[in-house]
């Protein structure tokens, strides 16, 4: 997992069509070995920094391309949609 907010149920859920009670959470950069532990539960991040590294060039190649809306960045390959005339 890379660094993000969310949102996340606090407590109870709603009812009658009312939702409940929602927090704002955060997760910090994080690795799972997902074959060994599918919960999610031992980072393993500290293990493997090659990976680490790997994985942080891939997704800044990405952002560069496509944006991210989470760090405000605009993408160099984004273009408006197509459109067809009728």
């Amino acid at each position: 997992h890379f660094p993000h907010s969310y949102r996340s149920l606090q407590g109870e859920p709603g009812s009658d069509g009312t939702p409940g009670p929602y927090y704002q959470a955060r997760t910090e950069m994080a690795l799972y070995d997902l074959e060994a532990d599918r919960g999610e539960q031992t980072n393993v991040i500290d293990q493997h920094p090659d990976v680490v590294e790997r994985l942080k060039r891939l997704a800044e190649a990405i952002r560069t391309e496509l944006g991210d809306s989470a760090t405000k960045q605009a993408g160099v390959g984004v273009r408006p949609p197509g459109r067809l005339k009728i």
